[in-house]
């Protein structure tokens, strides 16, 4: 199985497989969701889910900043 990922300059990611690939063509039906979700399972399990819900809040926070900066209200 290979798959390829790649960061776009936006910041989103672009993955790639083989859709004619018996074992890789589960993927050619995954939305994006689909990938999202097994994504995250698999870092909760290798690094907990407390610690992955302190990556999120921490981005969350930090894109609120971006859009609101202290000091300004909504």
């Amino acid at each position: 199985m290979t798959l390829s990922v790649h960061e776009e300059s936006d910041g989103s990611f672009t993955i790639e497989w083989d859709e004619n690939d018996p074992v890789e063509s589960v993927l050619n039906n995954w939305t994006e969701q689909d990938f999202i979700d097994a994504i995250v399972k698999k870092a909760e399990e290798a690094l907990g889910k407390e610690k992955i819900n302190a990556i999120l809040l921490d981005q969350t926070y930090q894109q609120h900043l971006e859009v609101w900066p202290i000091g300004q209200s909504e």
